[in-house]
């Protein structure tokens, strides 16, 4: 008997780690890419569904797998780049930059500078000679930073470029940089290239922001389906409206030809 029960508990041991392991990489398969999932129930249907001989229940599911995991799977192909991105600015919180002072926009960019390794002063918000924050890499090499933080639709001249140019001269500094929230003109960007400035618009600083993390944390399991299914619909909707719309063009431009055709 204590033979018995011992192999038994072995037994049971073995099975709950064998377990473990089959379900947990599933599980967090599943959490963080469950497109691949239906892309695999989708591919698994189509292969099942001409099979003949199949029970009708499986017929039956490997073709609603097929139809609908298929067009799921396609639509939210479509919309990952869309998803990326809106999760890219959701995580970055730009929205509450665009809202902040300027002032707040430099401690903003401080610790995100900090953030990042580097030891940060910020100069007096007076008399800054060009400069809002000062950097200094682990290397000792320093940084001037001029903070433009401007409405949605403005962009940022050649006087930043200008002002941190100074700045880089007056504070003894090896590199420039001007960060903005929005764009700049193409006479900044001339002006920032031939004078060695830096310069990181609204794309790049949501990109650093999210690198950087936030409390608001990235979509997972079935929040992150629906969010690239939804990104997808309206890409897919436009391009077969395109093709619809192309379709009954050429249509009517047969119809026409066959009229003047007839008439003759």
């Amino acid at each position: 008997m204590g033979r018995t029960a011992a192999a038994a508990r072995r037994a049971a041991t073995w099975t709950r780690r064998a377990t473990r392991a089959v379900v947990a990489p599933l599980g967090t398969g599943l959490r963080h890419y469950p497109l691949a999932f239906c892309i695999v129930f989708a591919g698994a249907g189509l292969a099942l569904w001409p099979v003949r001989g199949l029970p009708d229940w499986l017929h039956a599911a490997a073709a609603t797998s097929a139809q609908w995991l298929g067009g799921i799977s396609v639509i939210g192909l479509v919309g990952v780049p869309r998803h990326w991105a809106k999760q890219q600015l959701r995580r970055s919180g730009i929205d509450a930059v665009d809202a902040m002072t300027g002032t707040e926009f430099e401690h903003r960019l401080a610790v995100l500078f900090a953030h990042f390794g580097h030891r940060v002063e910020l100069t007096p918000p007076t008399g800054d000679f060009g400069a809002d924050l000062v950097l200094t890499d682990p290397c000792g090499d320093r940084t001037v930073v001029q903070a433009k933080r401007y409405q949605r639709g403005s962009t940022v001249g050649e006087e930043a470029v200008q002002q941190v140019v100074g700045a880089r001269a007056h504070y003894g500094a090896q590199h420039a940089m001007v960060v903005t929230n929005t764009a700049f003109t193409r006479h900044a960007i001339a002006l920032a290239a031939s004078n060695g400035v830096e310069l990181v618009g609204r794309r790049a600083l949501v990109g650093l922001l999210a690198r950087q993390g936030s409390d608001v944390p990235p979509d997972t399991g079935l929040r992150l389906l629906v969010g690239q299914v939804v990104s997808g619909v309206s890409p897919v909707a436009n391009a077969v409206g395109a093709v619809i719309g192309l379709a009954l063009w050429g249509a009517w431009q047969v119809v026409r030809f066959l009229g003047r055709m007839l008439a003759l």
